[in-house]
């Protein structure tokens, strides 16, 4: 076996490098291209969708932009009084009637 060390070449390396960043530019472009020609075909496949814009929009948005929100109401304050617990614990429910037996269905078809 030939020593790795001594078939590597810098120059060789730095044309590999330059190659493969190349690569990875072609893909991204190409790849923008592909989503930019895929939203073309699908926007104008779907009725509805003319691409320009209408009076409607900007009446929408403009609309939007007049919505009145009420102010916050009056939070009071937290004191610093401990939070304690309940003296007694929770009455338990009590037992719906216990002389009706539950209709059951399997669920099937």
């Amino acid at each position: 076996m030939r020593d790795r060390a001594a078939t590597t070449d810098p120059a060789g390396r730095d044309r590999l490098v330059e190659r493969m960043r190349r690569v990875g530019w072609v893909l991204g472009v190409s790849a923008v291209a592909a989503t930019a020609a895929v939203s073309a075909v699908a926007a104008s496949a779907f009725k509805g969708h003319s691409g320009k814009s209408t009076a409607a929009g900007t009446t929408a948005r403009r609309a939007a932009t007049t919505l009145r929100v009420p102010l916050p109401q009056h939070v009071p304050a937290i004191t610093g009084a401990p939070i304690l617990p309940p003296a007694a614990p929770p009455a338990q429910a009590q037992p719906q009637d216990q002389g009706q037996v539950p209709q059951q269905n399997s669920g099937g078809s």
